[in-house]
Order: structure tokens, then C-alpha cells, then sequence
């Protein structure tokens, strides 16, 4: 049995204002393989791009290269307070509801890879919680000198990340020199896509072949087994592999709420207005 792949999609360069630009990748670009992804922002930013704001209904992370001229202080209603430095991780899991923000270093880029998690049912009646890894306890994983990935989320082979969302996901950083190769495991009933920021590679699964250029992603989908994704580097290479357990349910949006029906939006809506996801004033910085 093989993995079932998406046609190859180019991210889109998204400009949000003159602080905040993205190449997007939105889970409506590979027909229901990617589930539970939900969206993915490769960004820069200079400037907040949003106030703090009510979220529900999913989980997001957050990673920032370890290139990223700058981090930024992040915060919920909780009273959860990080600073997250370039090559360090944010992640939330918003559940039935929180109001969180995000505010980048005064004067400095940063730049990193933030990716939306649906939650399944019962995730999305779970409380919310943030987290966040400092740069040094990110794992890493490298079988050699031409080789080597972050793992973010998840794990592959003896590297497993500390942190875990409500269900498995795995989120690697890969760094191949040409002619290397990686075999990422897809767990049964999963979704995931492959990102590659720089070079070209092969990927493969059964007997379907893909390449891939720089900005470029495929998404893919697995049955009833556990299978492997064949990841081959053509050139000097920079990508991120993305799965989880695929959620399988309806899917309703409105803003920052993902819920399965309109009437669970209807009451997010309600329960923030009533107060009841909490407050948060902006964060000044000292």
C-alpha cells in the first residue's frame, strides 16, 4: 500500500500589511488530504499582527528559525507569559476557548513557520493551554554530517520533541545535502504535507514519484496502516514534514473559531461576548 499524494501546490505570497508577510498554505489547496492541518504561514514579521484576540477550537504552533533576526513575547489570558527566541517554539492548544497574542521584538524581523491543528470533538471541549521550548530544548535528530532535522513536534528515530498536542502530530525541520535521504513515518488515518523552503526534492511512496522546488508542497493521506514517506534530496535541501491523526469531521470557520457546526460557533461567539474566554490587555514591552 502507498501514500495518497495531492498535486503539487506553490505557496502563495500573502502581504497582510507593511509588518507581516507570508507564503500561505491552506488545507483547501489539497482536497481533504492534509486534514487535520489546517493552515500553514511561512512568515516575517516586523510589527503584531493581530491585538490579542480569542481563539477555539484548535491547536497551534509556532517555530522561528534559528536565522530569525528577532523572537517575540507571547501570552494568554491564563497568565501564561514566554519569551520565545529565534530557534525556540510557542504552541496552544485553545480548546474551548482562550484569548492569546503574539508580539514580536521591538526593530527586528522574525521569521519562522506557524501551522493550525484542527482538534477532533473532544479536543475542542478540552481547556486551553499554551507552551512554549526554548531553543536548546528543541531535539535534534542527525545519523550524519549530511543529515540532520528539529524535531518540533513528534519524532524520528531515537529524537522525540518533549511536547505533545491532544493528538499525535509530528513536525520536522530537515536539512539534506545532496543525494541524502530521510523515511518520516505517517501513522494510519493521517494527513500531512511536505514544505520545501530551499533546493529540490524527490518524494515518493508505492510507485509514485514527485519533485519538488523551493516553495513548492504536496500533501498526502494514509489508510489503515502506518506507512513511510520516501524523502530523497536532489540538492543542497531545507524543508519541514507536517502529519497528524486526521480529525474525519465537519469542518465550520468563523475568524479564529473552528468548531463542527454552525451552532458551536454560534455559542463560541456567545461565550466570548459573555466573557467567559477571558480578557487581555496588549503587551507593552519595558
Amino acid at each position: 500500500m502507498a501514500l495518497q499524494f495531492s498535486p503539487v501546490i506553490t505557496a502563495r505570497r500573502k502581504v497582510h500589511s507593511d509588518g507581516f508577510s507570508f507564503f500561505n498554505l491552506n488545507e483547501r489547496f489539497y482536497g481533504g488530504l492534509v486534514d487535520p492541518i489546517l493552515n500553514i504561514d511561512h512568515f516575517r514579521m516586523t510589527e503584531r499582527t493581530f491585538p490579542p484576540r480569542p481563539l477555539a477550537g484548535f491547536s497551534a504552533v509556532t517555530c522561528l528559525f534559528g536565522s530569525s533576526e528577532g523572537g517575540f513575547v507571547v501570552r494568554d489570558h491564563l497568565g501564561f507569559q514566554a519569551t520565545v527566541e529565534p530557534g525556540g517554539l510557542y504552541a496552544l492548544v485553545s480548546g474551548t476557548g482562550m484569548v492569546a497574542e503574539e508580539a514580536p521584538f521591538p526593530g527586528k524581523t522574525v521569521e519562522g513557520m506557524h501551522v493550525t491543528v484542527n482538534l477532533n470533538a473532544k479536543g475542542k471541549r478540552r481547556p486551553p493551554a499554551s507552551f512554549s521550548l526554548a531553543p536548546g530544548d528543541v531535539k535534534a535528530w542527525k545519523p550524519n554530517p549530511q543529515l540532520s532535522a528539529r524535531v518540533w513536534l513528534g519524532k524520528i528515530a531515537g529524537a522525540e520533541s518533549p511536547l505533545k498536542l491532544p493528538e499525535p502530530f509530528t513536525l520536522l525541520e530537515l536539512n539534506m545535502l545532496p543525494r541524502m535521504s530521510a523515511n518520516p513515518r505517517v501513522l494510519s488515518f493521517s494527513g500531512g504535507l511536505v514544505y520545501v523552503l530551499r533546493g529540490k526534492v524527490r518524494i515518493s511512496s508505492g510507485d509514485e514519484v514527485n519533485t519538488l522546488d523551493a516553495m513548492q508542497s504536496i500533501g498526502f493521506q494514509s489508510d489503515d496502516r502506518d506507512l513511510e514517506l520516501f524523502i530523497e534530496s536532489l540538492e543542497d535541501s531545507h524543508l519541514f514534514f507536517f502529519t497528524g491523526k486526521s480529525c474525519r469531521e465537519p469542518l465550520v470557520i468563523h475568524g479564529a473559531f473552528v468548531m463542527n457546526t454552525q451552532a458551536e460557533i454560534a455559542d463560541a461567539v456567545e461565550r466570548y461576548q459573555a466573557g467567559q474566554m477571558g480578557q487581555l490587555a496588549p503587551y507593552v514591552f519595558p
